[in-house]
């Protein structure tokens, strides 16, 4: 049995206090919220759509400088791959999601008529807005694993610093990490899927 390595508690972790710091993590948590509450209001959905695509971009970039910058990427660096991976797909997806309403909304109003989607373009919209929503809930749940545990705790680890924690509570942790990265990744994918549909039928849904 090799060497035990030695943990060193840390209060909290390594909280991000150069630019993300708590209270920005907060604000941006009700601009999240409130963002998936409009999407699901009819009248305002669109600004629902809008708002999480502005909220979402903003925190990818935030919280990628400060993974990128923190001390824990040394331990580990396969978490930081993964999230920014996420966060990356999501943004190329939104963006797609965005051109294409935009367009719609363009010729639109060149007639003067409210904007209106075909079923199956609602409902593309829909699975994609309902992934979207799943991964960016997910990379929040792994940032809150990845900043409040020890610096020297490796995220995909066994280890923690009390060892007389429940194993069924240690166990469920490394479940909810390593599930939730898998799922969160590859929903990231289909949603770019689901995006590159949308966006090549945004011509045919002005019917």
């Amino acid at each position: 049995m090799g060497k035990t390595k030695q943990i060193i508690p840390m209060k909290g972790g390594e909280l991000p206090g150069s630019c993300l710091t708590l209270v920005s993590y907060i604000s941006s948590f009700i601009v999240f919220a409130t963002a998936m509450y409009t999407i699901y209001r009819p009248v305002i959905s669109l600004f629902g759509v809008i708002l999480l695509y502005i909220i979402n971009l903003i925190f990818s970039i935030l919280l990628t400088k400060d993974l990128t910058e923190s001390q824990k990427q040394d331990t580990s660096p396969m978490i930081v791959y993964i999230i920014i991976a996420i966060l990356g797909l999501n943004i190329a997806s939104s963006t797609m999601i965005m051109l294409a309403l935009r367009k719609i909304h363009t010729e639109y109003s060149k007639n003067n008529q409210k904007m209106e989607l075909s079923e199956a373009a609602r409902n593309t919209l829909s699975v994609y807005t309902a992934g979207w929503i799943f991964t960016i809930v997910i990379v929040w749940v792994l940032a809150i694993f990845y900043f409040l545990e020890p610096v020297n705790l490796a995220f995909f680890s066994f280890e923690f610093m009390d060892k007389e924690l429940n194993p069924l509570f240690i166990l469920s942790g490394f479940i909810i990490k390593t599930c939730g990265s898998a799922l969160a990744l590859a929903m990231s994918g289909y949603m770019v899927y689901k995006a590159n549909l949308f966006f090549n039928v945004k011509t045919r849904v002005l019917l």
